[in-house]
């Protein structure tokens, strides 16, 4: 917890309106569980991928309300646990952290509607779908993913 508070970097006003302070999670273990999944993930492989999702589930073990709270550290974190839950077997919970997170930033990434798109596309929602990936392509062209998704749906 002590290298957590540690942590302090400069925001500019309109960084600081935007931002709302956040504690210590209350189950460091989670926490931690968390942080290492999101770490394999971003390797893109599929060995990481597995592992990522063991940690992910791990983490909702220990604290099953820690998605909620991710909430409090801002829309990129919400989106890192729709991701999460997304990917650890709860793609229903998923979607409204995701629309939550692009609801407080209108600067939202544009791949985060692949996540979304995903998700719809896992629940068998394809036209909602279709949605979601055809509003990531008007932002973005270049992303393939968008395209891919698309295709299947």
């Amino acid at each position: 917890r002590e290298i957590y508070r540690q942590c302090v970097i400069e925001l500019s006003p309109g960084e600081r309106a935007s931002t709302v302070a956040a504690e210590a999670p209350p189950n460091m273990e989670a926490y931690e569980f968390l942080l290492h999944g999101l770490e394999l993930r971003s390797r893109f492989n599929w060995r990481d991928f597995l592992e990522a999702r063991k940690m992910f589930r791990k983490a909702l073990e220990h604290d099953e309300d820690d998605a909620r709270r991710a909430l409090d550290l801002g829309p990129t974190e919400a989106t890192s646990l729709a991701d999460y839950l997304r990917l650890s077997g709860n793609p229903e919970q998923s979607i409204e952290l995701m629309r939550q997170a692009m609801r407080c930033d209108p600067y939202f990434l544009a791949f985060y509607l692949t996540w979304l798109g995903h998700v719809y596309f896992m629940l068998g929602q394809y036209d909602e779908a279709t949605v979601a990936l055809r509003r990531g392509i008007e932002r973005d062209t270049t992303y393939v993913p968008f395209h891919l998704f698309l295709a299947a749906t």
